[in-house]
């Protein structure tokens, strides 16, 4: 018989637009503010000290390169995925929407490369496939490692390539086998 390792560590890989706002607050819920790290970013988890106290790390990191740095065997690792066509429109229009006056506090927090696709995106029809195709394929190259295949590039060792290929497909597959639960949003 094979008894069921029980994790006391939990680690949420958030792939952008996949439910995750929702999801950090029901596991607010079950650990204390002193053991959860949330939000966490590509730029800002390798500056942290909390790796020997949390108990739930939750954010939008590189799984490959945060394993080398922080082994996550001890970790119960889940992650969701939604449909790639949902998923795009949905970041497509969280980053255009970062330049509204709603958000302008948060707007320094961006990557310059960011604030200029935001502002990029200003004149995009959403009703009209091929204007957003043709904004697409003339994005700067910034906009393409953020939106082409985002949501394989998280499961990638160098998520910055600017074109990826049926190797990089296989790649994300067999990094995905390393999660113990992986969840679908329709």
């Amino acid at each position: 018989t094979c008894t069921p390792h029980v994790y006391e560590k939990l680690f949420f890989l958030h792939v952008p637009k996949t439910g995750g706002y929702s999801i950090n607050s029901w596991f607010k819920q079950y650990f204390r503010s002193d053991e959860i790290q949330v939000n966490l970013e590509i730029t800002n988890w390798t500056k942290q000290n909390f790796w020997k106290s949390a108990k739930c790390i939750f954010g939008h990191l590189p799984y490959q390169s945060l394993n080398r740095h922080h082994p996550l065997k001890e970790y119960l690792k889940v992650t969701v995925l939604r449909e790639p066509t949902d998923q795009l429109l949905s970041h497509l229009r969280m980053v255009r929407r970062l330049r509204d006056p709603e958000n302008k506090k948060f707007w320094h927090t961006y990557s310059t490369d960011v604030q200029d696709i935001s502002l990029s995106l200003n004149g995009l029809n959403f009703s009209k496939p091929l204007h957003i195709a043709k904004w697409l394929e003339d994005c700067p190259a910034p906009g393409k490692v953020l939106f082409h295949n985002c949501q394989t590039r998280y499961f990638l060792g160098n998520p910055n390539e600017l074109s990826l290929s049926e190797f990089h497909a296989d790649e994300a597959l067999l990094t995905l086998r390393q999660f113990d639960v992986i969840g679908t949003l329709k």
